[in-house]
């Protein structure tokens, strides 16, 4: 192994003929297709009825599985080092009218086609899933249902206090070691992602390792990842905290960024906040209301925020880039305008054309480009265009190109690109970690303490490689 992370991983630990609770984020958009069978497939899965739907396709079932067929690869790894691998996750917000929440009966389906599996309707505690658990073997696999079924999965707090959580202490009652692999959810508190760490041992899964070791280069040295090229940082999407990790990425590192693009909702943000004359056209109610339903503020509270940013660009000389022309959705046409337009009262839902190839130069001769988010609302094809013309220079990049999850990577798959350094999981994981936010289980993972019990919980097992040993008597943990 290259990089030594501050943290245990599975090469400290020899998992064989060990129960390992794995944590993975399986958290992936669901497919309409998969919505109009919704119900009839739940209640086969609650009947013990859901082979009858193992014909299937069930990739079908989801938008995109890039964020499961990433984790197969840890979970592979277990099952081949012979493991007892029980695996949990959550799907979907926690409000169960989230068009995304559902049991884990598609991902089940999904699993079935690639490895040979066990499975349970239930969480982490029942009579059933202790007996299943006790017959396991060297290699077995069983997955439990959606986390977020049970209330207490819900509860945020600090790691100390959602460790002394009954569901936390569960999961230490039922395993032997845990590993957290979730940097899609590594900035959620939540006791299926945190909650063990403390009293457990625990190691991190190999998806936390390689979003780790990118995610740490870029914060901490991404000329070196960029070749001496240009760092360009481009935000879109919707997300508020992608404007206040701008902020902090200004703050502490702005000698090694050199453009920051702002696009999607962010962008009618700052158009708010400017001051420049052109402005005037696109600030209107319609947009106003997009913004206050979005972020759930005042936007005189909303601007300040940005304004701030803006103040800190200019302190460091760093370019802040918007857009000069959008899209708006005009009774559900696109209609493109600039600072020549007159003034529309419709919703912003793309950048325009001109934008969208003047950011795509910009990406296409940078030494690092990180997106973290579309241009536009792409659900829609006609608000999708923004993202096609500026992404579709992604084919030239001569430098490293990293996606930042969420809905970023299958547009760009879309388009054929395929030499891209890194995708990420974790899109809101991804933008905190760059604004030097400290993520909850990456936090947890790095605590002294925490290593040190683990560590001791592992000598008494006997559990620890020589690897480990070696690596860890040499920080003076062991």
């Amino acid at each position: 192994m290259v990089y030594d992370f501050p943290f245990l991983t599975m090469d400290d630990i020899n998992v064989r003929g060990q129960l390992c609770l794995w944590r993975p984020d399986f958290n992936s958009p669901i497919s309409d297709e998969y919505r109009e069978i919704k119900h009839e497939i739940e209640k086969a899965f609650y009947d013990g009825n859901l082979e009858d739907y193992s014909k299937l396709d069930a990739s079908k079932f989801f938008e995109t599985t890039f964020r499961i067929d990433e984790s197969l690869k840890t979970l592979n790894e277990l099952r081949e080092r012979g493991a007892k691998t029980v695996v949990w996750f959550h799907q979907g917000k926690c409000k169960r009218s989230d068009k995304d929440f559902t049991t884990s009966a598609p991902h089940i389906l999904y699993l079935k086609e690639k490895f040979d599996i066990e499975y349970t309707s239930d969480c982490i505690d029942s009579v059933y899933v202790r007996d299943k658990i006790r017959k396991m073997e060297n290699g077995d696999i069983i997955i439990l249902n959606n986390s977020r079924l049970l209330s207490e999965e819900l509860l945020k707090g600090p790691v100390e206090d959602i460790s002394k959580l009954g569901l936390s202490k569960l999961i230490n009652k039922r395993t032997d070691i845990f590993i957290p692999d979730c940097f899609g959810a590594a900035h959620r508190s939540y006791s299926s992602i945190v909650g063990a760490i403390p009293n457990e041992i625990t190691a991190a899964g190999r998806i936390i390792e390689r979003e780790y070791e990118v995610f740490k280069q870029i914060k901490e040295n991404p000329r070196k990842l960029a070749n001496g090229g240009e760092v360009v940082i481009c935000f879109g999407g919707r997300k508020s905290d992608k404007f206040e990790a701008a902020k902090r990425m200004l703050e502490t590192n702005s000698e090694n960024i050199d453009k920051i693009i702002f696009t999607g909702l962010l962008a009618t943000l700052g158009v708010y906040s400017s001051t420049e004359e052109w402005t005037k056209i696109f600030k209107t109610k319609s947009n106003k209301k997009v913004l206050e339903d979005a972020y759930e503020k005042d936007l005189d509270d909303i601007i300040k925020g940005f304004q701030g940013l803006e103040h800190i660009a200019e302190v460091k000389e760093k370019n802040l880039i918007l857009p000069k022309d959008f899209a708006l959705d005009v009774n559900g046409e696109r209609i493109e305008i600039n600072h020549k337009s007159k003034e529309l009262d419709y919703p912003i839902k793309d950048i325009g054309t001109e934008s969208a190839n003047k950011f795509g130069k910009i990406i296409e001769n940078a030494g690092l480009v990180v997106i973290n988010g579309p241009p536009g609302c792409y659900e829609d094809i006609a608000f999708a265009e923004g993202g096609k013309i500026m992404f579709s220079y992604l084919k030239d990049v001569k430098g490293k190109i990293v996606l930042c999850g969420g809905n970023t990577i299958p547009i760009i798959e879309q388009l054929g690109i395929k030499k891209i350094y890194h995708k990420s999981t974790g899109g809101g994981a991804a933008t905190l970690f760059l604004g030097a936010e400290p993520l909850p289980l990456i936090a947890a993972l790095e605590n002294r303490t925490y290593i040190k019990n683990s560590l001791k919980l592992a000598k008494a097992k006997n559990i620890l490689t020589d690897y480990g040993k070696e690596r860890w008597s040499q920080r003076g943990l062991f």
